[in-house]
């Protein structure tokens, strides 16, 4: 008789396993759906001092925010240095990935991604409010260039 006692009292006091809490809000897949608040794709057209023409245009930016406390961020874009002044919509389609721990801190949300290619990759803040994430996103085209991504919570996304 003691010892259901005493297993109903053990239960019922203890705390939640980590495994076992709901993950926060924040956790699942995110995409980018405007840049500099225009619908993606977006296309950025820079030309430097001596005419070349630089563009990129960035078609999709997915995040996938683990409860294990990491991130994936997939980039799919596409890239032209030309004195043409070709098309970048005719280029090859990039991908670049990036991995790493995240951490929440309030509403400020921070990505720290592992070295990509042998490369260091600074961290980025973001903000998490109202169901959504803003992401301030730095690229050199010629010069470097902050542009705003604004993401979703879409976990139809595999």
């Amino acid at each position: 008789m003691l010892l259901p006692a005493l297993v109903t009292v053990l239960i019922q006091g203890a705390a939640p396993s980590p495994a076992s809490a709901a993950p926060p809000a924040i956790v699942g897949v995110w995409e980018t759906r405007r840049m500099n608040a225009k619908p993606l794709p977006f296309t950025d057209i820079v030309k430097d001092a001596d005419g070349t023409t630089h563009a990129v245009r960035l078609i999709e930016m997915i995040i996938r925010v683990r409860k294990d406390g990491r991130f994936v961020a997939t980039l799919k874009y596409q890239r032209t240095v030309n004195r043409t002044g070709a098309r970048v919509e005719n280029e090859p389609l990039l991908k670049d990935t990036w991995a790493g721990p995240w951490t929440l801190d309030g509403t400020r949300i921070t990505f720290r991604p592992e070295k990509n290619k042998g490369r260091a990759v600074r961290p980025f803040q973001g903000t998490f409010a109202n169901g959504r994430i803003a992401v301030p996103f730095d690229y050199d085209i010629v010069v470097r260039k902050t542009y705003q991504l604004d993401l979703i919570r879409n976990d139809l996304i595999l």
